[in-house]
């Protein structure tokens, strides 16, 4: 409930509410046990930047080498540490969460996303 609290006067004071949105639901998921590992993949590598990684829920990220699948370890690293530099690591982010988010809420919408539109 905190978390909500204080994202909700943040989103009043920031200019990008996208990056607001996605700290809360990564706080959201560490509350209700569902945290992401967003430093390691599941195997206990770090995230490399320069890689792709598979998110499976209820396992973690997986390494997909270097193609276009998948999330860039360039946005995990983002979302760990609190800052992101490109529109590709907002992007992605977003996609992530939401896919995240769907598996935990059982493909029900969110309301927050009509309130935005």
């Amino acid at each position: 409930l905190e978390a909500y609290w204080k994202s909700l006067v943040s989103l009043v004071h920031v200019e990008d509410v996208d990056w607001q949105l996605r700290l809360f639901e990564l706080r959201l998921l560490d509350e209700l046990g569902y945290g992401l590992q967003l430093s390691v993949t599941a195997d206990g590598e770090a995230i490399s930047k320069e890689q792709r990684y598979h998110f499976t829920p209820d396992h973690g990220f997986t390494s997909t080498g270097h193609g276009n699948a998948g999330v860039s370890g360039a946005t995990l690293q983002a979302l760990c540490h609190g800052a992101w530099h490109e529109r590709i690591e907002r992007l992605e982010a977003r996609d992530l969460m939401r896919t995240v988010l769907d598996h935990h809420l059982g493909h029900r919408p969110l309301k927050s996303r009509e309130l935005f539109h």
